[in-house]
């Protein structure tokens, strides 16, 4: 027995020893196969210089200058300004040349407000806007039905109109009874900011503003405050019809021309005639109403960018599965990725109509793709600068599974710039790339 348990522990102790190496020669398979893998990666956050990027126009001017320092983060590059008038942030090539032109439009305000033709017509315009607006704040029920019988010609949209802001300031009001009785809040500035709201309509405010943002050629839905606020004072003293702009720029900056047709619908029109514009196109698309009030729900969207979706949509004629495009773009969850979406569905109606016609739009766990009526598949990414991270790795090899059961030649097209590591990367999978195409890269 002890002969025989002697024998059983040896080789016991032999297996054991096998195990070890066993597991030390995988372990140390896998380790250098990670490595292998990570060693091919380009940082998560590179550092790349503006005046590599950037055309020198753009690059510094009267009123701005760029940082050299340019981080890419999540294939947008992000760009820091300088100006007179504080510091900007940029993301993404296009937000680049929006700000710049932005920068330029505050410029121009601002010399504009020091002028002495301004001073006095400010001081004309206080009288005749600050009562009106007080009625409005204080009663803006009354005020909603008196603006609807005087434009019964409207009454429409008008109805609709004066509905919605005097619902706004209504339901706040209801809301801020509810919370007395609970213990919440008040909500006593929504009652204002709805009466506020209606009291710019009824007074040509929004429409001056408007105005101004075309004389400048900017977004009047811009997140930039400053020039908001710049653009907002103005506005006012040219609604009361004693100030007029001669600012007037002969066409939209380089590289953001492709937005002239939306750009036209979003300076001349009332948001809520734009809105209903826009869903009378998605009703024509096919686009379930349940889909397309979705879509306005949004609130990462702006009617600009609403508007862009649904003129690149149009462009998109004879496409099915359309509406795979609009449930894309409902489902930004911020605005980079409402501008990201915008970018991709203009990206595609520009191919579809300077290269090659498209047969059907298919929807993927990452990004929609298109299949053309050739058989092509073509993703579109509207990235500044794509390089060899992991992220970039598992969308491309995830993207690349889905659209191989619809075609046998998925090529991907890209806005921007492609690391040689990322081509070389991405061809190895079997795509075929394209970089820097279509007229949304070329600035």
């Amino acid at each position: 027995m002890l002969g025989i348990d002697k024998k059983l522990l040896i080789d016991e102790r032999r297996r054991c020893a096998v195990m070890v190496l066993l597991y030390t020669v995988v372990s140390s398979l896998s380790i250098s196969s990670t490595q292998a893998a990570s060693s091919s990666y380009e940082p998560d956050a590179p550092t790349l210089k503006a005046s590599q990027l950037v055309p020198k126009t753009t690059l510094k001017g009267p009123n701005h200058t760029v940082q050299e320092k340019v981080v890419n983060r999540g294939f947008m590059n992000h760009y820091r300004i300088t100006s007179p008038f504080g510091e900007f942030s940029a993301a993404g090539d296009t937000r680049l040349i929006v700000r710049v032109q932005e920068i330029s439009a505050i410029a121009k305000l601002r010399e504009m407000s020091k002028t002495q033709v301004f001073a006095e017509a400010a001081g004309d315009a206080v009288g005749k806007t600050v009562g009106a607006f007080g009625r409005v704040i204080d009663d803006p029920k009354g005020t909603a039905q008196g603006i609807s019988a005087g434009v019964g010609r409207l009454f429409n949209r008008t109805k609709r109109r004066t509905q919605d802001a005097y619902g706004t300031a209504k339901d706040a009001s209801k809301a801020e009874k509810q919370g007395e009785q609970g213990g919440q809040a008040s909500t006593s500035s929504q009652v204002t900011e709805g009466g506020k709201q209606l009291g710019r309509q009824y007074l040509g405010v929004d429409s001056a503003f408007r105005k101004l943002a075309m004389d400048l050629k900017v977004d009047p839905y811009t997140d930039n405050s400053m020039l908001r606020a710049e653009m907002d004072s103005l506005a006012k003293v040219a609604a009361a019809g004693s100030f007029g702009t001669k600012l007037v720029t002969p066409s939209l900056p380089a590289g953001l021309d492709y937005l002239s047709d939306a750009s036209e619908l979003v300076w001349t029109m009332k948001p809520l005639d734009l809105q209903l514009l826009n869903e009378k196109s998605l009703q024509k698309l096919g686009v379930d109403p349940a889909l397309i009030k979705r879509f306005y729900g949004n609130q990462h969207h702006t009617p600009t960018t609403h508007t862009r979706v649904v003129k690149a949509l149009e462009r998109l004629a004879g496409v099915r599965d359309r509406p795979v495009l609009v449930r894309y773009a409902s489902a930004a969850e911020s605005p980079e990725e409402a501008q990201f979406t915008t970018h991709m569905v203009e990206m595609l109606a520009e191919y579809h109509k300077t290269r090659e016609p498209i047969d059907r739009i298919v929807e993927t766990d990452r990004i929609p793709f298109v299949v053309s009526k050739k058989g092509t598949g073509v993703a579109a990414a509207p990235v500044d600068y794509l390089f060899w991270t992991q992220s970039a790795a598992g969308a491309a090899k995830d993207l690349f599974k889905a659209m191989k059961s619809h075609t046998s030649a998925p090529a991907v097209w890209f806005e921007g710039r492609v690391s040689n590591p990322a081509r070389k990367e991405l061809r190895s999978m079997g795509w075929t790339v394209y970089d820097r195409e279509f007229r949304l890269a070329k600035r």
